[in-house]
């Protein structure tokens, strides 16, 4: 199990992105905002993969990744280990894995969770 964040890579102010956001976290339009301000350090989803909601996470993940590319919004993905805890992670940076990395690791458990 692993501990995913996404956020976009460049601080932005899409109008189009909140809405995205929001339509998959539910959070306030001024949250998000913020955290698109904060660029990213701006966490707009956070989540564990594998575990008994993997399908609705999956499906919430894609979406993000699917509609900020095609918003044109650079997007950052950090992964940590499971046991770790993001407010003791000094530096994103040395844990950045790429949108597609993310998209492979949900390929590969496909069909793996119901």
């Amino acid at each position: 199990m692993s501990k995913i964040s996404i956020s976009a890579a460049t601080a932005c102010q899409n109008i189009e992105a909140i809405q995205l956001i929001r339509s998959v976290t539910g959070h306030s339009i001024d949250s998000i905002r913020k955290k698109l301000a904060a660029g990213k350090s701006g966490s707009v989803y956070t989540t564990e993969l594998y575990r008994n909601d993997h399908v609705k996470v999956d499906a919430e993940i894609r979406t993000l990744i699917h509609g900020l590319r095609s918003l044109g919004i650079p997007i950052f993905v950090a992964e940590i280990p499971y046991d770790e805890q993001w407010d003791h992670i000094e530096s994103m940076d040395d844990f950045g894995i790429s949108d597609e990395s993310l998209i492979a690791l949900l390929d590969e458990a496909v069909g793996k969770f119901a």
